[in-house]
């Protein structure tokens, strides 16, 4: 059986030439037993005992995300940074091992145009801006207890949309 409890506290705010927003979320996810539990592992020798109240694997404790951004007022250019974290993760089931914790900055740009029946627009976005090292991604209870694999670094994004209106 599993438990959980999970809080999100969220805010938008419109101030004077820019928009922002932002959501941490607190998520605990636990299991719940009347006694611990032995799970035969067939690359350990033996079991393993997994207790109650341990975290489930692969889920953050908790996250955050938080965006700026500003608009011209005809809406043909927007720029905005935003801030992605997240929690430690654990990587298996007996809770011992764990990822570290991250935030990375990303940025956006966006330019629009109208001509005729056409809408143009233009973007450009940078991910993990300051090119921080951290688990992307986690291989829930990996037999070899190779569980991380890493995230990109810093990487980018740029294209052009186009529509015709009729």
């Amino acid at each position: 059986m599993t438990k959980i409890r999970w809080i999100r506290i969220s805010k938008g705010a419109s101030l004077p030439k820019f928009d922002g927003g932002g959501e941490h979320h607190f998520l605990d996810s636990l299991i719940c037993l009347s006694q611990s539990l032995h799970v035969i592992q067939a690359s350990l020798v033996g079991g393993v005992v997994i207790s109650d109240g341990s975290r489930i694997p692969g889920v953050p404790g908790q996250g955050l995300f938080a965006e700026l951004m500003w608009r011209k007022p005809d809406a043909s250019m927007e720029l905005a940074a935003e801030t992605r974290a997240n929690g430690n993760i654990a990587a298996n089931d007996i809770n011992s091992e764990f990822s570290g914790g991250y935030a990375v900055v990303n940025l956006r740009a966006v330019l629009r145009q109208t001509v005729s029946h056409w809408t143009f627009s233009e973007f450009l976005r940078v991910d993990n801006l300051f090119d921080r090292n951290y688990v992307g991604s986690l291989i829930v209870n990996q037999s070899s207890r190779q569980f991380y694999e890493s995230a990109p670094g810093r990487n980018w994004l740029a294209g052009v949309n186009a529509s015709l209106s009729f």
